[in-house]
Formats: structure tokens, C-alpha cells, sequence
């Protein structure tokens, strides 16, 4: 199992880095809503991956911003909730890496 975890926090910067692209891609295109689902997608994986290897804070973050993206699919309208949620994932994943 250790060796599924540090691999897991070897490939944070990875799950980053995509985080990163999906969001200011979907700010890039005007805020489309299948760059939203791209992006929702992104957190939905790893909200579900990222307590199975004890990063809860990290899982919980990346929920809340599934949900904040799954609103906006039907809602469209509080951008900023969506980028205050994605700077929390990407805070949590700046905090995991450091306590590798």
C-alpha cells in the first residue's frame, strides 16, 4: 500500500497541472459549459481518489468543487464561487505535496 501511496503523491503535481489547463481553458473559452464538465470531471476523480490515500482535506476540497462546477452546469451565473473552489483544490494539492 505505501508504494500506491507515493506514487499517488508523485502524480499531485500531475492531477495539478491538469487543474490548472481544465480551469483557464474553460476561462479561456467564455466559460463553456463543456469545458465546465471537463473541469468537474477533473474533481469528481479526484475527490473520489484523493481520501483513499489520506488526503481528505484534499478530497473535501476537490468535492466542493465538483459541486460548485455541477451547479454552474445547471445555473450558470457565480463564476467567482467556481474560482475561489478551484483555488482551494489547487491550495490543498500545494499543501499534500508539502507534506510529502
Amino acid at each position: 500500500m505505501d508504494a500506491l501511496r507515493q506514487r499517488y503523491a508523485a502524480s499531485l503535481a500531475d492531477k495539478r497541472a491538469a487543474l490548472v489547463e481544465a480551469w483557464e481553458a474553460w476561462r479561456a473559452s467564455d466559460y463553456s459549459t463543456v469545458r465546465l464538465r471537463e473541469l468537474a470531471m477533473l474533481a469528481h476523480r479526484l475527490a473520489g481518489s484523493a481520501g483513499s490515500y489520506g488526503y481528505d482535506e484534499l478530497g473535501a476540497r476537490a468535492s466542493a468543487l465538483d459541486r460548485v462546477a455541477s451547479a454552474l452546469q445547471d445555473a450558470p451565473g457565480d463564476n467567482a464561487r467556481l474560482d475561489d473552489a478551484v483555488r482551494a483544490v489547487l491550495a490543498a494539492i500545494d499543501t499534500a505535496q508539502a507534506r510529502r
